[in-house]
């Protein structure tokens, strides 16, 4: 419970108790023995561990336990043995090896001996005064204060005077056996070990906060503490205390490795179905030719139609331009059927299709025609005139605008070609298209994106029914972005249907969604939010299944209870079809459940074929349930 560490607590408590494995226990006496060291002092050091990767990564840790130590041996008899909290502030190194640390950890409780007579109060005093000299850091000079406390016990009938040579010549505290049992909570946390020597068993309690834990949280911190000492003493782990960094050792439980394995079985042969997009966009075509395919309003194509005008431009440009293979073309258009058309046509000349947003200045558009060394950009009537200014630039540099809607309009070319593309030299791994990034570092940026890397984007998210054949598309980003290919050629590879949209009016889209019972669309969070807000308002959210929104936090409204919202991630500017993996959220009939990438939430979805996530922490070693990076590769 995060939210209470800072309100007012109950100071109740509980506590959990577990024995350690016989030939465990064996094991670490040995250790302690061959090593030198005490009980405590190898105890408290697997706990620094225990706490430095449960926290992921905090390396300053203070501990803080109880010493029965007495100062002056001989006055043990006339005083009797004094109780008293000690902090133990040790400074974790991630790069040691677990002999460096114990060796470390030794010094320290050696050193602190000569301390543990004091009240802790005069020991803060200390502390301060010794800070406040040599350093002039306030956050150096910040108290010792522990929220966790580590206790050792002996069970046994040594005679006090045993008990106090074990204390002077090997540091180890000695307390009373019977220091657990209460149902009040000193401090957030209380480790106690328990030594019996006779029977040579060691058995771990673990007192807690109710306010702060519960049952279910410390069970699982437990069986984690086990997994640390398992790893670093049995002689089954490949962990090499002499030579392994510390940072290696892990906490995950093993049904948590067996869960992280499965989910990353993604291995799907694809390799069957490696073709280009143009071949598969009429592979669906040639499977249901009057289906519509592109629709816009009152407008619409099949896809028999839609494959007769691709194929159409496409001869147009390689018999009539003259365009060459793998030539980068771009087209500048607003969202319209001919911009569909228009992008296939690229592609199925065997060209490189690349955007460029009609809201962009000349300047930047010049830029992307000239890093690209494009002699041929794509238009409309509504673009054709933004590039009257640098048509004598064009003209210069070899650079030809095409109107591909008059061309369409005015062509008087009966449909004669069969369903046989252009023989073009290209295969899949030529690039498809490239995006080009913000130029926010000052000059813009292209993305190359392959056909195989399209295509087996595409069939890995419908083999994991993502997105389908049944599906409406609709078309809502604009060009400047990636998601835009899937929207415009995922759908038609799919064989699916796409919506195209002249404006972005919350009106016109939510009538839209409504008209053409769109299913599926790609937005960003602010019109997430309203478009929600809207059918919500209107009763409406009924058809929309599936929401693809780049954020990572939205609102999220209770819908139909088939409706999903996913969220892609993937690196920065590597390219949609790059996608890394998906958290995904399920509306429900009770309340909404969020899906963890992991796959620990029922709701979760597989993740995409060739992927692989594994939770990770700051030296890049997988994390149990305290997630704070996930790592995820193809």
């Amino acid at each position: 419970h995060l939210s209470k560490i800072d309100q007012q607590r109950t100071g109740q408590g509980g506590c959990l108790t577990f024995e350690l494995d016989s030939f465990l226990v064996d094991r670490i006496l040995k250790y302690a023995q061959q090593c030198n060291v005490s009980l405590f002092q190898l105890a408290i050091a697997c706990y620094y561990v225990f706490l430095f990767k449960l926290t992921n990564g905090e390396k300053d840790l203070c501990i803080g336990s109880v010493s029965s130590n007495h100062y002056h041996h001989e006055r043990e008899n006339g005083t009797g043995m004094f109780i008293n909290t000690v902090p133990y502030r040790f400074v974790l190194d991630p790069t040691e090896t677990f002999v460096q640390l114990l060796s470390n950890v030794k010094k320290l409780c050696l050193s602190i001996l000569q301390y543990s007579y004091l009240p802790y109060q005069d020991i803060i005093q200390l502390h301060r005064r010794d800070v406040s000299t040599n350093s002039s850091n306030k956050q150096e000079q910040s108290l010792p204060f522990f929220q966790t406390l580590f206790i050792f016990n002996l069970v046994n009938d040594l005679s006090s005077t045993n008990m106090a040579e074990l204390d002077k010549h090997t540091g180890l505290c000695l307390v009373f056996s019977d220091y657990n049992g209460r149902n009040v909570a000193n401090t957030d946390l209380i480790l106690d070990v328990n030594y019996d020597i006779q029977e040579s068993k060691i058995s771990c309690s673990f007192e807690y906060a109710t306010d702060l834990f519960e049952l279910k949280t410390i069970e699982n911190m437990s069986n984690r503490f086990e997994v640390l000492l398992q790893q670093i003493f049995s002689e089954l782990s490949s962990f090499d205390k002499d030579k392994q960094p510390l940072y290696e050792l892990s906490l995950l439980l093993s049904v948590e490795i067996r869960l992280i394995n499965s989910i990353n079985r993604t291995y799907v042969d694809f390799e069957h179905e490696k073709k280009c997009i143009h071949h598969e966009f009429v592979k669906s075509a040639n499977k249901h030719p009057q289906k519509l395919a592109i629709l816009l309003d009152d407008q619409s194509l099949t896809y028999g139609e839609t494959l007769f005008y691709v194929q159409l431009i496409a001869h147009h440009l390689v018999e009539n331009i003259n365009v060459k293979s793998k030539q980068i073309i771009c087209q500048c258009t607003e969202r319209s059927i001919e911009m569909v058309i228009g992008v296939l046509a690229i592609i199925a000349a065997g060209c490189v299709y690349c955007p460029l947003y009609c809201l962009d200045g000349i300047e930047r558009l010049c830029t992307i025609i000239q890093n690209t060394h494009s002699h041929l950009v794509l238009v409309h009537s509504q673009t054709e005139s933004k590039f009257e200014s640098v048509r004598d630039r064009f003209e210069n540099k070899n650079i030809t605008l095409f109107n591909t809607e008059s061309f369409i309009i005015n062509t008087t070319l009966l449909p004669t070609y069969n369903n046989q593309l252009l023989n073009v030299e290209i295969d899949s791994n030529d690039i498809a298209y490239l995006i080009h990034t913000s130029g926010s570092t000052g000059k813009p940026k292209g993305v190359q994106i392959s056909h195989n890397n399209f295509i087996s984007y595409v069939h890995s998210a419908k083999h994991v029914s993502l997105i389908h054949d049944m599906h409406v598309f609709l078309q809502i980003s604009n060009c400047s972005f990636d998601i835009h290919v899937e929207d415009l050629l995922g759908s038609l590879v799919l064989g699916a249907s796409l919506v195209m949209l002249k404006t972005l009016d919350i009106d016109y889209l939510s009538s839209t969604i409504e008209r053409h019972q769109v299913t599926r669309m790609h937005t960003v969070p602010t019109i997430t939010s309203l478009l929600c807000d809207y059918l919500a308002e209107i009763n409406c959210f009924q058809r929309l299944k599936t929401i693809q929104c780049f954020c990572s936090i939205v609102r999220l409204l209770r819908g139909s209870p088939e409706s999903h919202l996913s969220r892609p991630m993937g690196q920065t500017e590597s390219g949609q079809k790059k996608l890394m993996g998906l958290s995904s959220w399920v509306w429900g009939k009770k309340k909404v459940s969020r899906a963890r990438a992991y796959g620990v939430a029922t709701s979760c979805r597989k993740m995409l074929s060739y992927l692989v996530v594994y939770p990770k922490d700051v030296q890049s070693n997988s994390l149990p349930d305290l997630i704070k990076l996930i790592s995820i590769t193809s």
